[in-house]
């Protein structure tokens, strides 16, 4: 069962085999060189005695735990629901179980370089606290992966029937907002994911931690069973993929034409020529703010998605400086000017997307494209450093404010500077995101050690 769709995935595996390679080495690499920056922020209690293991364990955990859950999900979205085989599939009496499970797969392997890096970057705990501290920490990572891989699927290709279903029509109603009301149900389909999955990962870090309570090493207690609830779940979701699988698949495509053609109808026709910021290219040279305007409206219409988490940064940026911390102004900067790392994904995504013979054809200078993309990031990462500095200037007063500013400020100008390095060589996005990881993560290493 499924072989023939496992061949296909093999085949398009092997025409990027050599990125994929090589992408991992980079991963890894990176991993290696993040640990001694990332000790000092995340694992702060291995050097401090006054803090308890089991607390530092146990937030350490939960945080690798969470971002393994989110970039599963996320995945899983990019594979199962919106994968790049569905276009050609859907065309043909493909077997949508099969599929579906070569797609869970594809999901899963896309995220082992993340995983992989987790793993590396957990690595102080087993120097400092002892190596089934750190088996322990793998595990967990693992299994909160496993069951946000199975219970995203599941919640997914569910949300599909929830879109079409007359119970769930009052629900989405008061979710949807301006949305069409399918896309409210594929948008909230990761809260029951981060409500079961979230939890259970919490909880089996609370229990694996408690393990360390007291000298000498881990000391086993009932409760520990705990820490395998999320491998629990993961297992206990999986026999429902195929049920949802047989049902959905199909009127996924279906579910998704609908949001796209709901959009296409209501849409101004003077829309193509709106972008948000670009009110700001007025004063640039004519060549620039056509580059930087081409890189808006891709980011506008296309990553949309990718965008929204520059203001997820500046709301983590303003709960960060709302706290009585004396370093909460400094870490809310780092958190802010991180937005600019992520924006410069968007722009070089969007450079990337052109036709290599309109590149060609069009014969625009390499420097108006670096330029223009420098802009984009500047303007989509500037809300992330005023929302921090605003808060920091609420709670600590005009210095701490300005101490955000200036360092968000110079983050985002370093990743808006790179992204245009990055543009105008036409390199790739893997050394970009290694660099950013790097940078950011020296930089709160520096700051945070000076304060301390």
């Amino acid at each position: 069962m499924g072989q023939p769709y496992t061949r296909l995935y093999a085949t398009l595996r092997s025409r990027s085999a050599g990125t994929t390679r090589s992408t991992l080495a980079l991963t890894l690499g990176v991993a290696a060189a993040l640990v001694p920056l990332v000790r000092p922020v995340f694992m702060g209690f291995l050097d401090e005695p006054e803090i308890p293991t089991v607390d530092g364990l146990r937030e350490v955990w939960i945080r690798a735990s969470a971002v393994a859950l989110v970039s599963m999900g996320l995945a899983v979205h990019g594979t199962v629901l919106r994968g790049g085989a569905r276009a050609v599939l859907q065309l043909h009496p493909v077997d949508p179980v099969a599929v579906v499970q070569e797609e869970v797969g594809a999901a899963l392997r896309s995220q082992l370089p993340i995983l992989l890096g987790l793993c590396i970057l957990l690595t102080p705990i087993g120097l400092s606290v002892g190596w089934s501290a750190w088996a322990v920490g793998v595990a967990l990572v693992l299994g909160a992966a496993l069951a946000s891989l199975t219970t995203s699927t599941v919640a997914f290709l569910g949300a599909v029937e929830a879109a079409e279903s007359p119970r769930w029509a009052p629900v989405l109603d008061q979710l949807r907002g301006n949305n069409p009301r399918p896309q409210a149900a594929l948008m909230y389909a990761l809260v029951p994911v981060a409500i079961v999955a979230g939890w259970t990962s919490m909880q089996a870090a609370q229990a694996a931690a408690e393990l360390w309570r007291g000298p000498g090493g881990p000391v086993f207690a009932p409760g520990a069973l705990a820490a395998a609830l999320p491998w629990v779940v993961a297992a206990a979701a999986w026999p429902m993929v195929p049920r949802v699988a047989s049902r959905n698949w199909f009127r996924a495509s279906l579910v998704l034409a609908d949001i796209r053609a709901r959009y296409e109808s209501v849409i101004d026709p003077l829309e193509a020529r709106r972008v948000a910021w670009d009110w700001t290219l007025g004063r640039l040279p004519a060549p620039v703010a056509r580059e930087a305007l081409g890189v808006l409206r891709y980011g506008w219409r296309v990553r949309r998605s990718v965008l929204s988490v520059g203001w997820l940064l500046a709301f983590a940026a303003l709960a960060m400086a709302w706290r009585e911390d004396l370093t909460a102004p400094l870490r809310a900067g780092l958190i802010a000017g991180a937005a600019g790392w992520v924006m410069g994904l968007v722009a070089l995504q969007s450079t990337q997307s052109e036709p290599a013979f309109l590149v060609v054809w069009l014969d625009r200078a390499d420097t108006s494209r670096a330029l223009g993309a420098a802009w984009a990031v500047l303007c989509w990462s500037s809300s992330a450093v005023l929302v921090g500095a605003a808060a920091s200037l609420l709670r600590h007063g005009v210095a701490s404010a300005a101490s955000t500013a200036a360092l968000g400020f110079a983050g985002v100008a370093l990743a808006a500077a790179v992204t245009a390095v990055v543009v105008s060589r036409r390199g790739g996005i893997a050394p970009f995101v290694a660099a950013g990881l790097l940078v950011t993560a020296a930089t709160a290493a520096w700051f945070l050690g000076r304060v301390a």
